[in-house]
């Protein structure tokens, strides 16, 4: 999901992050391309460098086997930009050791999970797959009346956003800003808004990005009166079925980790539990959180 979709989006919403890549030219080629975000920390006196933030996956694109020394050439990078910590969520499918190599010991290595549904042998397998009360769950949804669109207008992602904010609030969550979900859907094809109705009242919504022969299931949101009607049920079903037709062999399910509804919840539909890696490494300018603590007890006395 290293995308400049998803850069641009992320300096979007949040005008004070510095966004864009790190590169490492070798022999007059790009060997390594590392994409990412920075944001001002410890009151300014340094910088986290996340790749990538908030539900999407991060890490090195590489195009040939490197060396440590290569490696090597990031770390006094990172010094030279002030960078304190360092924070990389890898995708299921990618690999730990380039990175144990740059940090060894002092990497810090923590497992999450995800779920991840197959498409590959069509959506009668992938029905089959549900689990019974997920089908019958579906089914009482359009028992209800819900039916499900969808849409792409600037009208329709500020309905979903206005639930979706509601929804984060309740739950005294971070909320994403707005213009991060604009500069998705103004991306075009990267981006699916799925919104479920009844009788016109909109009970729900959530937004799919698209990468390659992967849909990631990457925000939802319901109001009130949508919890006790399988909303989420149908939108997911919905948006399975369309990445099935469109040719899709993956449906990412997102971040589950610690949270054994929500685990039980995409076992449902049939999705194999996967693990992924968020990373964290510190840098010497972490000392300086330290420094920025004692001068602002210093401003309070």
């Amino acid at each position: 999901m290293q995308t400049i979709e998803m850069l641009r989006a992320w300096g979007s919403g949040y005008p004070s992050a510095q966004i864009g890549a790190y590169l490492l030219n070798k022999d007059n080629d790009v060997k390594v391309v590392w994409p990412g975000v920075h944001f001002k920390i410890y009151r300014g006196l340094a910088r986290q460098f996340l790749s990538m933030p908030w539900a999407t996956y991060g890490g090195f694109i590489v195009s040939d086997q490197l060396e440590k020394q290569d490696l090597e050439m990031f770390k006094k990078r990172f010094i030279r930009d002030r960078v304190a910590s360092i924070v990389v969520t890898l995708h299921p499918d990618s690999k730990i050791q380039m990175y144990q190599m740059l940090w060894g010991n002092n990497l810090r290595v923590k497992e999450m999970i995800t779920h991840i549904l197959d498409l590959s042998d069509g959506m009668e397998r992938v029905w089959s797959g549900y689990a019974g009360r997920c089908r019958n769950q579906i089914r009482k949804a359009i028992t209800n009346g819900l039916r499900v669109e969808s849409v792409s207008s600037y009208e329709s992602l500020a309905i979903y956003y206005e639930i979706y904010r509601d929804a984060m609030s309740l739950k005294k969550a971070n909320v994403i800003p707005f213009e991060v979900f604009e500069s998705l859907r103004s991306a075009g094809s990267l981006f699916q808004l799925w919104l479920a109705k009844r009788n016109e009242e909109v009970l729900g919504g959530i937004i799919t990005l698209s990468y390659g022969e992967e849909v990631f299931y990457w925000a939802a949101a319901i109001t009130p009166n949508g919890r006790h009607l399988y909303v989420n049920n149908i939108l997911l079903h919905s948006a399975i079925e369309a990445a099935v037709a469109s040719g899709k062999k993956k449906f990412n399910l997102g971040s589950s980790s610690g949270l054994e509804g929500v685990e039980h919840f995409k076992a449902g539909y049939g999705a194999i539990k996967q693990p992924y890696w968020q990373l964290k490494y510190s840098t010497i300018w972490s000392r300086l959180k330290l420094l920025s603590l004692q001068n602002w007890r210093k401003r309070k006395q």
